[in-house]
């Protein structure tokens, strides 16, 4: 389609970083457990950032198609350039992806779930892992219904899902050996002392500006179970 590779990566990296955030999301299983606080606790104050940061997602990508548009000549009612063939082939390359996984006739019903599943988080009705396993079991028992189905759903996931798991339950013990020691506690007031008092109540946007360069030089779990735990044990 001829457009600049740099804003189809704007558009498409832009989402991906919001919606790593849900509670089922690396990035925010690392914060919590990193800083103690509970998921649901902490995607409610999540949400509306990411409600806010997903409209600007959109409002970018329509300039961003406009811009693109105009410098490229673009008359959607005179697309010769996109072939039909060409369109049928970029969305079959979604619309076919595992396609004996699917079950759009169980949409509406996936969504209502998904949607429970949240709101039951956001209003902390039990532990986040209790609603994600009651949720995950309903839903793999609804679409799947054979038991070897379930199964091999499972085995696929379960690389995914150990690893962040284990990395989890470590980094956890890890941050406790440095709470109960007394060494987190050293190490945040370290930094701390390092930033004026008159900047103390400014804690959230100085740590934003160094999160931004840290947590893209840093592996996920280095920034939360560092940096993060560190800022937080103070």
């Amino acid at each position: 389609m001829n457009i600049k590779l740099i804003y189809l990566a704007i558009i498409i990296v832009t989402p991906i970083g919001i919606f790593n955030q849900l509670p089922w999301g690396g990035p925010i299983i690392a914060a919590s457990t990193a800083m103690g606080v509970s998921i649901s606790e902490l995607f409610a104050d999540l949400l509306p950032g990411m409600l806010v940061a997903e409209v600007f997602a959109i409002i970018m990508a329509y300039f961003i198609g406009i811009k693109e548009r105009k410098r490229l000549n673009f008359d959607p009612r005179n697309a010769k350039d996109i072939s039909p063939e060409q369109m049928e082939s970029m969305l079959n390359a979604i619309r076919l992806k595992d396609p004996e996984l699917k079950r759009p006739k169980l949409y509406a019903f996936n969504l209502i779930l998904t949607l429970t599943i949240l709101v039951m988080l956001v209003m902390d009705v039990a532990h986040g892992g209790v609603l994600f396993g009651i949720g995950a079991a309903i839903a793999l028992t609804v679409n799947y219904r054979s038991a070897s189905l379930i199964n091999e759903r499972l085995d696929d996931l379960a690389a995914d899902a150990l690893a962040p798991a284990l990395a989890t339950l470590a980094a956890r013990a890890f941050s406790g050996v440095l709470a109960g020691s007394g060494m987190a506690t050293a190490l945040a007031t370290s930094v701390t002392a390092i930033i004026p008092d008159s900047l103390g109540s400014n804690m959230a946007p100085i740590y934003a500006i160094i999160a931004v360069p840290a947590i893209t030089f840093l592996p996920q779990d280095a920034f939360y179970f560092g940096i993060a735990d560190v800022f937080t044990a103070n």
